[in-house]
């Protein structure tokens, strides 16, 4: 019997271009970590505090509607 695919999910792997882009990012970061530690934790706590204020937003409005 085949494997069936699900419609929407994206398939596994991915192209040249998005591996390429993803090493760039995880070199940046590494660079950023490694000359300027100081900047990067603030940089990784303004989006820590982001997530973390979209999630309050979210169960919010939750909170409105089903309550």
């Amino acid at each position: 019997m085949a494997k069936t695919q699900f419609p929407m999910m994206p398939k596994a792997g991915g192209g040249v271009l998005a591996k390429l882009v993803g090493v760039v990012l995880v070199l940046a970061v590494l660079t950023m970590v490694v000359k300027q530690p100081a900047e990067a934790a603030v940089l990784v706590k303004g989006i820590a505090a982001g997530f973390g204020a979209a999630a309050e937003g979210a169960a919010a409005f939750l909170q409105g509607v089903l309550g």
